[in-house]
């Protein structure tokens, strides 16, 4: 028999070698106990150990559309949280921008009318969960002030008299 995660398998010994397949488990540490009732020619025996489940890796890829921004633009950030060279969908992520703090979906586009010029400083974060290990990336990027135009107009004016002036 073979205890792993609460689990409890009952396994074929085949040529003194046994194998169980167990499902997932979250990242963490279990305690793995085989024990062997015994038979005719063999005593009891149970033998245990602490195997460690880690969490997969994360890589946060996090991406704007745009470095060229002036205010009144909508900036288009994107966060994707990769593991193992996939993308993981459906995956709740926290975007920070100047230390506000956004919920997003990995992979889905987050839009945001820049009202005011400035540096801004962005962060993705995925705080980790039982399955996957924490990731964040960090981006910066500038809106820059609008350029007005301004044009006069104005005709010849005689000393005295009222003149509009565009």
């Amino acid at each position: 028999t073979v205890q792993f995660a609460d689990n409890n398998y009952t396994v074929t010994v085949h040529d003194g070698v046994g194998n169980v397949l167990v499902a997932r488990p979250p990242a963490g540490n279990y305690t793995l106990t085989v024990s062997f009732a015994g038979d005719e020619n063999h005593t009891n025996a149970t033998n245990s150990t602490v195997v460690s489940v880690d969490a997969k890796p994360t890589n946060m890829i996090l991406t704007i559309d745009d470095d060229s921004l002036f205010v009144g633009d909508a900036v288009s950030i994107t966060a994707y949280l990769m593991s193992l060279n996939k993308t993981l969908s459906n995956v709740s992520l926290e975007l920070v921008i100047n230390g506000t703090t956004f919920p997003i979906v990995s992979g889905v586009a987050f839009e945001q009318v820049m009202a005011s010029a400035g540096e801004y400083d962005v962060v993705a974060r995925f705080n980790g969960n039982e399955y996957y290990a924490a990731s964040q990336a960090n981006v910066s990027f500038s809106v820059a002030q609008l350029t007005p135009s301004v044009v006069v107009s104005a005709g010849d004016m005689l000393y005295d008299e009222d003149q509009t002036i565009v």
